[in-house]
């Protein structure tokens, strides 16, 4: 995923804050270090938020608590979209990258 993250544009990732090898934290933490501003989704268990604290910002679009209702998840990747949709790139607001207002 992470190979596939370097080489294409995605106007959405979805991302489960505990995941196997690689957790979603640290992708967020590589996007953000290689110059790939996508709009990320995470999902992820009660109590876990704080892990959270140092993503940068502008990369989490959306938090979703487990268990959560698919038509959520769904909600949240049709906002990451209308967002690109209506003039507003991942990296607009990146730190960094000229903060919008």
């Amino acid at each position: 995923a992470l190979s596939r993250l370097a080489t294409t544009n995605y106007s959405v990732v979805l991302l489960d804050v505990m995941m196997p090898g690689v957790s979603g934290i640290e992708v967020i933490r590589h996007l953000a270090s290689t110059g790939r501003h996508h709009k990320c989704v995470v999902l992820m268990s009660a109590g876990r938020e704080s892990l959270l604290g140092d993503a940068p910002p502008a990369l989490v679009h959306t938090k979703l608590r487990k268990p959560f209702n698919i038509k959520d998840v769904v909600e949240a990747v049709r906002g990451c979209v209308e967002s690109l949709v209506n003039g507003e790139p991942p990296f607009d607001n990146y730190p960094g990258k000229g903060r919008r207002e």
